[in-house]
């Protein structure tokens, strides 16, 4: 039922392979809003670490999206899929591609050779809306693409944003209570005084 271009034999692998640049998207993007709203949290460890860490991910994350683009152009080449790529719906993939890896990817490139540690966290969440697109794309917008358009219902709508705001919340707990963001530093023990 999904349309050709978002269907593959291969989606387990892709999934998998765009799972990769998206979770270390996610630590930077995580770091990145725990940088701007829980900075009296952070140490100085945290703090002076955090442009070179931002760095070293976006590496990693460069080279999961180079892989997951070549799959799929393998992808593409393998099912013989070019030739919907010059219908509307052709036209949708390639926005998702070009915006949701491409872009990234050479974003990704520029900070990595650059050292530019803000473009690297501008690219992560580019990545990581690039990703939830594909997957959105895959389970809903492609899906029964000669039928109707599978919208999802206000309950659906409701459930994903409570279970996502108790993510954030139980996040938040966590943070704010575990050395995390900090060193831990343990309390200076009683000297005790013989008798």
């Amino acid at each position: 039922k999904v349309h050709p271009l978002w269907y593959s034999n291969f989606e387990w692998i892709l999934f998998l392979c765009s799972s990769v640049p998206a979770g270390l998207s996610m630590v930077i993007a995580v770091s990145t809003i725990v940088k701007k709203t829980m900075l009296w949290r952070c140490d100085d460890n945290f703090k002076t670490h955090l442009d070179s860490l931002t760095i070293s991910l976006a590496k990693g994350a460069s080279m999961g999206l180079i892989t997951y683009l070549v799959l799929k152009m393998i992808d593409l080449a393998h099912g013989n899929k070019w030739a919907y790529l010059a219908t509307g719906w052709g036209a949708w993939y390639l926005v998702d591609i070009l915006l949701g890896s491409l872009l990234p990817l050479v974003l990704f490139a520029y900070a990595v050779h650059h050292n530019r540690p803000g473009l690297a966290r501008f690219a992560a969440f580019i990545t990581i809306f690039g990703v939830a697109l594909n997957r959105i794309n895959t389970a809903l917008i492609a899906f029964n693409w000669n039928l109707y358009q599978d919208i999802p219902g206000w309950k659906e709508i409701f459930i994903s944003i409570t279970l996502f705001s108790l993510y954030i919340v139980t996040y938040r707990f966590i943070l704010y209570r575990l050395p995390i963001l900090y060193t831990w530093k343990e309390a200076p023990a009683l000297a005790t005084e013989p008798a």
